[in-house]
């Protein structure tokens, strides 16, 4: 049979192709709805099939292929935004009223912002006053002007233009066929956040290709999926800033009649808009002195023509309408022309031209000039990044390209990333054939700066690759010069101690069980324990695929197969192995591993890297978010992220185990290392004392003996140790204890205290202070509902299976990893 049909609660909405099929669709759903003993409303029922349907308030239109409110739901918005502007307490209703137009999710947002704030100076409060913006109010009169026109589109039209943008750190690019466009961000641009500068980019790529276009469909290409959504959904609720500009691109594309839609494109398709994004064609780019620029104004004050008019450069306000035009006055797209912006004011001219390439000239509009690649051009371009002109020095030597490119090649990127930084500033501090005191000097201005011993050991590293100097590096003035640093700036170690493992062990053993965790705080979890029980570097688990694993009972081991930084021609790739750890449960990095790759199956399709966002399109990380992930963890578990950053699980989780008698051997196999000194020189810190306390909450039947064990662990550690008693009988237990601690060797307490029964509301007093002192706080109670269980099974095991059925009256535990251990 096979009907088209949607229902909701007691409505229901059924199609068809043809008058027929709809027909048909009905009968067969009332005798189905009958058969099933419900009946049908014949008054508020439609059983002739139209092409024009009133669903939900909505009136839906086959022909136009539109959605409309109808009068009564107009009439509603209408007197609720009239009475929100007299009365702000009705804000509610009027959000409820608001989905269904078109443009609709652009006049809102504002209002929600104020409405939650509001509701939680009100504590939840819906009946609760709230006051309204400039901004909110002319939303709701957006919604009274417009509410008569409202509809929006069921289906929209194949795109007939499509575009790919991309944006860096240094600009912007644009791909729109065979016309390219591009440009550097301003200084106040480049440090913002890469969600917003796709944003922009997107925004800028529409200005220069859709400014002379008309009621026509855009889809532009992004390969961030934040700047899709902002576009996709007119803005969103997370940014003020990124919602600011969502709606500044829609208000341009609604002022010109276009509708844009943003497709989610991967970074490794977007080469070319990529490329614009960082190759530039600036080299002269110019501007005028800006005290002639005054004293010229007082000349001449009706200038308003900018010949200069770069978004970069201008020193006039462009006209934000003005049409980008060519040499032809006719299309501004002639890729057969080149382009300039204002063409009235420069002659007619025929330049042949390849390729055209646009810039933008403002935020507010853009204009355009020539990249003029003529066809007997011998000009390079020059590269914005400093191997370019390492390439250069390849080739001055005389050097083949293809060689070169391997020679670059044996540069690793983290390598070329250092080394670009100083070759461009060596680039602007001199462009002619250097000599031993021009390098010098930018060395002793990177000094000046106050730049430490070992960066600039590696500027002198980089200039070595580019200038034409024998034997640079080993130069006795530069080697003497460099000396001469050590000895005033002598390098630091960056941490002088290190952080203790155990209080990110502690918090992630709060994240259990690992099947109820959500998928943020499992992937986050995996990691950190990954990076402690390997103590690899970030990069080796960033390189890990799930198709290089060989899974067996006890342990996972992994290959990993690409390029570390330890990799070196001859030496075996790297082995990863991750074992089971039966003694901690709720910390066992197998258990852990084997539930992420579960959960993850369905998720990550083709992809075979182990870790994969945990938001949609559930794609690879990158190596900058496996140290964001790792900096999240270390901050919710209290390590200050502002001294540690993530490369300091190394260091931590090697420290500690050199801390805990591991053999140095072991320690060296484990984290790839083949000297013991390169441990004891860079990653040997002492563990930094902390507040962190021995947080033990147990609420279990338990026996003098074995509370012996766990409060002579924690004063051996130098703990103060207060024991809370639920039950006055455990107070008894307090002469036996004091005798085996007593006796015990080594022991060093500091005192135990124990207190009678107390109170719920006076047990969190107390134990608010406790923590606040840094002493070990463990609670008992004698509970003898379940003494056979444990009689029988692991506490830990039962504490498990109490805490999955959530009973009452047995355990609520934040750390339970060595101490299940003396519990036993």
């Amino acid at each position: 049979m096979g009907h088209v049909s949607s229902a909701y609660i007691d409505d229901s909405y059924l199609q068809g192709d043809s008058y027929r099929e709809c027909y048909n669709n009905v009968v067969d759903t009332v005798r189905l709805f009958s058969s099933l003993g419900f009946c049908v409303h014949p008054d508020k029922s439609v059983f002739t099939p139209t092409q024009q349907l009133v669903f939900l308030g909505f009136i839906l239109n086959s022909n136009t292929m539109t959605v409309v409110p109808t009068d009564e739901k107009k009439e509603k918005i209408v007197s609720v935004c009239s009475a929100v502007l007299a009365k702000t307490e009705s804000i509610v209703t009027l959000v409820s009223n608001f989905p269904g137009a078109e443009f609709g999710p652009l006049h809102y947002r504002e209002l929600e912002q104020e409405k939650y704030f509001a509701l939680v100076l009100s504590k939840g409060n819906y009946a609760g006053p709230m006051s309204l913006s400039t901004r909110a109010v002319s939303e709701i009169r957006w919604w009274l002007y417009n509410v008569q026109n409202l509809k929006r589109d069921i289906v929209r039209d194949n795109p007939d233009i499509v575009i790919k943008s991309d944006a860096s750190n240094l600009g912007w690019g644009a791909i729109y066929g065979e016309q390219k466009a591009g440009g550097r961000w301003m200084s106040s641009e480049a440090t913002l956040h890469i969600n917003v500068l796709e944003l922009k980019a997107a925004f800028f790529a529409l200005k220069c290709f859709c400014s002379n276009l008309d009621t026509q469909h855009v889809r532009i290409f992004i390969d961030n999926t934040t700047a899709v959504s902002y576009i996709n959904n007119m803005g969103g609720s997370k940014s003020v800033f990124l919602n600011s500009l969502a709606i500044k691109v829609w208000d341009w594309c609604i002022a010109r009649n276009l509708w844009v839609s943003a497709v989610h494109i991967a970074g490794k398709l977007n080469i070319e808009a990529d490329e614009k994004s960082r190759k530039f064609n600036d080299k002269h780019e110019w501007r005028i002195n800006e005290q002639c620029f005054n004293e010229i104004i007082e000349l001449f004050p009706t200038v308003n023509i900018d010949m200069f008019a770069s978004r970069l450069n201008n020193m006039l306000d462009p006209n934000p309408e003005m049409p980008i035009q060519d040499n032809t006055r006719q299309s501004s797209w002639n890729t057969d022309c080149s382009i300039m912006a204002n063409s009235d004011m420069v002659p007619n001219t025929t330049t042949a031209v390849i390729s055209t390439t646009v810039d933008l000239r403002s935020e507010n509009g853009p204009t355009a000039t020539p990249v003029t690649q003529r066809t007997t051009s011998t000009v390079s371009e020059t590269m914005p990044d400093g191997m370019s002109l390492i390439r250069e020095h390849y080739g001055n030597l005389g050097i083949p390209a293809n060689v070169t490119e391997v020679l670059l090649a044996s540069w690793r990127p983290s390598t070329q990333k250092q080394y670009n930084t100083y070759l461009r500033r060596w680039m602007a501090f001199c462009n002619h054939s250097p000599t031993v005191n021009d390098t010098l000097k930018s060395l002793m201005k990177l000094y000046q700066e106050g730049v430490s011993y070992s960066t600039l050991n590696t500027a002198r590293s980089a200039l070595s690759t580019v200038v034409n100097i024998k034997d640079f590096g080993n130069n006795p003035i530069v080697t003497r010069f460099m000396k001469g640093i050590f000895e005033l700036r002598k390098p630091t170690p960056k941490y002088t101690e290190i952080w203790d493992v155990s209080i990110v062990l502690r918090y992630l053993s709060g994240l259990y069980l690992y099947e109820s965790l959500t998928l943020k705080n499992l992937t986050l979890k995996l990691l950190m324990l990954l990076l402690l029980v390997s103590s690899q570097r970030g990069q080796t688990i960033h390189l890990l695929h799930i198709n290089n694993l060989v899974p067996s009972e006890d342990k996972y081991v992994f290959h990993v197969l690409d390029h570390t930084k330890t990799s070196k021609p001859g030496k075996p790739y790297d082995i990863l192995q991750i074992c089971a750890y039966e003694i901690y449960p709720n910390n066992c990095p197998l258990a852990c591993l084997k539930e992420y790759i579960n959960r993850t199956k369905q998720l990550r399709g083709s992809e075979t890297k182990l870790f994969i966002s945990y938001v949609k399109p559930f794609k690879p990380v990158s190596r900058d978010t496996i140290s964001r992930w790792t900096k999240t963890v270390l901050d919710k578990s209290g390590v200050d992220t502002n001294v540690y950053k993530a490369h300091s699980t190394r260091a931590a989780s090697t420290s500690k185990a050199s801390r805990g008698n591991v053999p140095i051997d072991q320690i060296m196999a484990n984290a790839g290392w083949k000297s013991a000194e390169t441990f004891y020189k860079f990653y040997d810190k002492p563990v930094e004392s902390s507040t962190s306390i021995t947080d033990v909450h147990v609420r279990l039947w338990i026996c003098a003996g074995q509370m012996t064990c766990v409060c002579g662990a924690a004063i051996r550690e130098g703990k103060d140790v207060i024991v809370i008693s639920m039950c006055n009988k455990m107070k008894d237990s307090v002469p036996t204890i004091l005798r085996t601690l007593k006796r015990s060797p080594g022991s060093l307490s500091k005192g135990i205290q124990i207190t009678k029964k107390i109170s719920g509301s006076s047990l969190e007093q107390e134990q608010a202070g406790v923590l606040k002192k840094g002493r070990a706080f463990l609670r008992f109670s004698l509970n003898k509902n379940f003494k056979n269980k444990l009689n029988k099974e692991d506490p830990a095991i039962v504490a498990s299976k109490v805490k999955q059925n959530r009973m009452k009256d047995v355990m609520t535990t934040q750390t339970f990893s060595q101490e299940s251990t003396l519990l036993r």
